[in-house]
């Protein structure tokens, strides 16, 4: 389970929201969304992946224009996500 807090980072769950520790991703979130093992959260300054159950993250802004990635979406064959300038 994970959950984002606007201002507050990312926090994650092992035992169904029981308890929640930070997910090693102090941004502002607005979005996140999990595509097999693959972490992705939408940031105020950009998109981050993480690869290894959000241990480590790193920025995937490569192409991204406008600083604030409002919104993912995943589909088979395509990630897409939204932005906006300040």
């Amino acid at each position: 389970v994970l959950d984002s807090e606007y201002a507050g980072g990312l926090y994650k769950s092992n035992d169904e929201g029981a308890t929640w520790s930070p997910a090693n991703l102090n941004k502002s979130i607005t979005a996140v969304f999990a595509n097999n093992n693959q972490l992705y959260a939408a940031t105020t300054v950009g998109l981050y992946k993480s690869s290894n159950a959000s241990s480590h993250w790193m920025s995937i802004n490569n192409g991204i224009n406008g600083n604030w990635v409002m919104s993912l979406l995943a589909q088979p064959d395509a990630i897409y996500a939204g932005t906006a300038t300040e």
